[in-house]
């Protein structure tokens, strides 16, 4: 994939994954996912995991992502 993407102008390239990329996870991990499960705090959880899941490559640096995942979701939660 990355030899797809280097094959592209720049301008190109940093549209992809400046805005794209990051829509399409937004798309994912919010709209998606809490649109899709009624219950807030089970889609808050599956969120938060699959989230920390895709940015740590299933690894062991997954806890602090997930720490940090659910403070910002707490948040949005006390906020409504």
């Amino acid at each position: 994939m990355s030899d797809i993407l280097g094959q592209l102008p720049i301008l190109c390239q940093k549209y992809i994954l400046g805005i794209i990329v990051p829509l399409s996870e937004e798309l994912l991990f919010r709209s998606y996912i809490f649109g899709s499960i009624t219950n807030k705090k089970v889609a808050f959880l599956i969120s938060s995991v699959l989230f920390a899941l895709v940015h740590t490559g299933f690894s062991w640096y997954l806890l602090p992502y997930l720490i940090l995942f659910f403070y910002y979701y707490l948040g949005l939660f006390k906020k409504k």
